[in-house]
């Protein structure tokens, strides 16, 4: 499994880590099931999570699941907007926030990614990141054997 920095902002962040969030979407996204360091750009700066996130589904393809159903319909039409991939949020583990500031300081060829970057292809900075992370003891994993139309397109 490939491993991101992945960049994601605040106002969604108290959602995913609460569960509440269980769908991500994206305009561009890898076709794979990832691991992500989770990255709360300005004010915070940091990486505050690990998460798992499964292979991308396209919004399109919910859009012909849910034909029938014209407020779901609807929904996704929105989303499309902005996003043409959704991707499972498999599970989520809080780790002791790690300044990206200290970071750069440490690796800097490390840029922040307005979407994502390949921490696979820093090994230095990824191994730097596993041997360094401390969990806090939270996390979820979330379940998706009874995913209804109420929870499409919601977050």
């Amino acid at each position: 499994m490939r491993t991101i920095l992945l960049s994601f902002d605040e106002k969604w962040y108290p959602a995913l880590r609460n569960g509440d969030k269980i769908f991500e979407h994206r305009k561009k996204f890898c076709d794979e099931e990832v691991r992500a360091f989770l990255y709360l750009g300005k004010p915070r700066q940091q990486i505050v999570a690990e998460i798992g996130l499964s292979r991308r589904e396209l919004l399109s393809d919910w859009l012909i699941r849910y034909q029938d159903d014209r407020d779901v319909v609807v929904r996704i039409q929105d989303f499309m907007q902005r996003n043409k991939f959704a991707m499972k949020v498999l599970w989520f583990k809080e780790i002791e926030p790690i300044s990206i500031i200290e970071l750069q300081k440490r690796y800097p060829e490390l840029k922040i990614p307005i979407s994502f970057h390949f921490l696979d292809k820093k090994p230095e900075v990824l191994k730097w990141l596993d041997e360094n992370k401390k969990y806090t003891g939270y996390q979820i994993e979330n379940d998706f054997s009874d995913i209804g139309k109420d929870d499409i397109c919601i977050l």
